[in-house]
């Protein structure tokens, strides 16, 4: 049993308040979890070797190396002087909320948390949250001299567009000489498992967004507590918190989902207002402007298992809000465009708005989605072309990317970013790992 999935698996799914008070809990080192500073170590560590940090990227760099070598201390020793100060949840600043500010030595790390990319709907929001918060720190005393560093905590890389116009909407020229932002992910990528993690880190892509080819994740940072636990190299850590650590892992890594219980009727997708309908019928309550959702288990991910089938199932329509049922019900015009697709075997005569699938989905589904739709369809993949060739048939089979109809834009030059290949590159790239073909970049990309 997985209790976070257990409690995600009600009417409504796991909310980023939850995953913020979670996370708080953590990285408090006076919270009942037994660690002490043992994750807040990890998480400034993984702060200082990110290399996000702009302009002054070398100072700040330095300045939180020296940070986690003195909570390093605080771990090793009974340090008399204690430099966790304080950690806040949903601190109000004057043009925002922050969701999780933690106050360390001479910094104040804000952390805005997205556990689901649709959560993302005001794109200003990580530059209001350090304009309030440099305001605070010009009228409170308490705050005089206090370095900020802004941190985009977000649910999977490459971000997709929202999430992509809210990291650049904090410009590099907004910041204060010592203050930082940068990203860190809520699960692992690719990159952060290889051997060459370090100088990825160091790597930025080329596409110009200032989003690196390495970003470190909460789930690499629990693994590797987890794994220096098992063989010694650091205290033990306490059994309930172990088991909670490797739950939460594994929650994470399953994208916050709950578990899918056999349902108890024809359906088990039941919200107000739902009845049951055949795709024919969708289709012409689609064709007569009607709006509405298509409970679908698993989402858009069930739907393409599905395939041909689609056509002689019954799904629950619903013209009732159907908010907080992430990954269940699709949108009435996207579900019938999809599901005529996996019928005829054809692309539909309009554009299918890929990008409202919810979170990525399988390597499978998106050779199924770029197979059909060729350069119609974009993939992202960490690193491009190149990062998905620098991976093995194995790595592939258990990778999920997300999917666009468009690849997102750098919002400084307007270029698409090249952290996202066209379907006919994904297809080209995938068939030739999957034949145990070696293939060079140049060929890839082209």
């Amino acid at each position: 049993m997985n209790i976070f999935k257990v409690l995600a698996s009600g009417r409504y799914s796991f909310k980023e308040e939850e995953a913020s008070a979670l996370l708080a809990w953590l990285l408090n080192p006076r919270m009942d979890h037994g660690v002490g500073f043992l994750f807040l170590q990890a998480f400034v560590q993984e702060l200082a070797e990110s290399s996000q940090h702009g302009a002054s990227s070398a100072e700040v760099s330095a300045r939180l190396a020296g940070l986690a070598n003195e909570l390093e201390l605080c771990l090793r020793t009974d340090a008399s002087r204690d430099p966790f100060l304080g950690c806040s949840l949903e601190l109000n600043v004057r043009y925002s909320v922050i969701d999780v500010v933690i106050e360390v030595e001479d910094w104040l790390f804000a952390i805005e948390n997205k556990i689901y990319e649709r959560a993302v709907s005001n794109t200003t929001q990580l530059h209001d949250q350090y304009r309030g918060l440099t305001e605070k720190r010009q009228v409170e005393k308490e705050l005089d001299g206090k370095r900020i560093g802004v941190v985009f905590l977000v649910p999977f890389v490459p971000l997709g567009k929202k999430a992509m116009a809210e990291y650049s909407s904090l410009e590099p020229r907004d910041i204060t000489q010592g203050d930082f932002k940068c990203l860190l992910s809520w699960q692992r990528t690719p990159d952060e498992a290889s051997a060459g993690a370090a100088e990825a880190a160091n790597e930025v892509d080329a596409g110009g967004e200032g989003i690196p080819a390495f970003v470190p994740s909460v789930s690499g940072i629990i693994s590797s507590l987890l794994a220096r636990d098992a063989v010694g190299a650091i205290d033990p850590i306490p059994q309930y918190t172990r088991d909670t650590l490797k739950a939460l892992l594994a929650f994470v890594e399953g994208s916050f989902e709950g578990y899918f219980y056999k349902p108890a009727a024809a359906s088990g997708l039941s919200v107000l207002g739902t009845e049951p309908c055949r795709l024919d019928r969708l289709i012409q309550m689609d064709e007569a402007g009607e709006n509405g959702s298509v409970g679908v288990m698993h989402g858009l991910s069930g739907l393409l298992d599905l395939d041909r089938d689609a056509a002689n199932r019954e799904f629950n329509y619903t013209t009732e809000s159907a908010e907080g049922r992430r990954g269940v019900y699709l949108d009435l015009h996207f579900f019938c465009q999809v599901a005529k697709w996996l019928r005829d075997k054809e692309p539909p005569g309009s554009p299918i708005p890929w990008e409202q699938a919810e979170g990525p989905l399988r390597w499978d589904h998106l050779l199924k989605i770029a197979r059909c739709f060729g350069k119609a369809v974009y993939v992202g993949v960490r690193g491009g072309a190149a990062g998905l060739e620098r991976l093995s048939a194995a790595d592939i089979k258990g990778k999920k990317w997300q999917v666009s109809s468009e690849p997102p834009l750098d919002q400084r030059t307007g270029r698409p970013s090249s952290q996202w290949i066209d379907g006919e590159t994904y297809v080209l790239i995938i068939q030739e790992k999957l034949a145990g073909k070696q293939t060079g970049s140049g060929e890839a990309s082209g």
